[in-house]
């Protein structure tokens, strides 16, 4: 059996786990969509959760790490229709709405050991990728190289 590591579960607690760790508990939904590309990356989740990884901005995070980003643009695509289906799914199950920032948290969850490893991963990096979509959407798309 080969093991399916992005799917929708895993989408569904990486927005949650982004979204408790962001201002106001919400991001606007053109940033909601960075955070899958960002989750389902192996090597860029296992540097986000080391505790002593620190950036000031989006440029010098990308810089230091290029290897991370290079393919950004084409796992960004690769995942707009599983965080759509798990954006309609956490809408349906109310743990998130739309709100007047964007998409918000209503039901907080937190990491526990059944969820597994990789969510654990995810967890200990959500508040990196959190602090990473405070910059202008503008900025995120361009320095991430996102082709509109």
């Amino acid at each position: 059996m080969i093991p399916l590591y992005n799917n929708i579960g895993v989408g569904a607690l990486a927005i949650i786990f982004v979204l408790q760790k962001a201002p106001e508990k919400s991001l606007p939904l053109e940033k909601v969509f960075l955070i899958m590309p960002l989750a389902s990356h192996s090597e860029t989740i296992r540097y986000l959760s080391r505790k002593n990884v620190s950036f000031r901005c989006s440029e010098e995070l990308i810089v230091k790490n290029i290897d991370l980003f290079i393919n950004f643009n084409a796992r960004y695509y690769d995942n707009i229709v599983l965080t759509t289906n798990t954006i309609q799914l956490l809408i349906t199950l109310e743990f998130i709405k739309f709100g007047e920032h964007g998409i918000m948290v209503k039901k907080f969850l937190e990491y526990n050991n059944g969820m597994g490893n990789r969510v654990g991963q995810i967890s200990k990096a959500s508040g990196k990728i959190a602090r990473l979509l405070e910059e202008s959407s503008e900025k995120l798309y361009l320095n991430l190289r996102v082709r509109l």
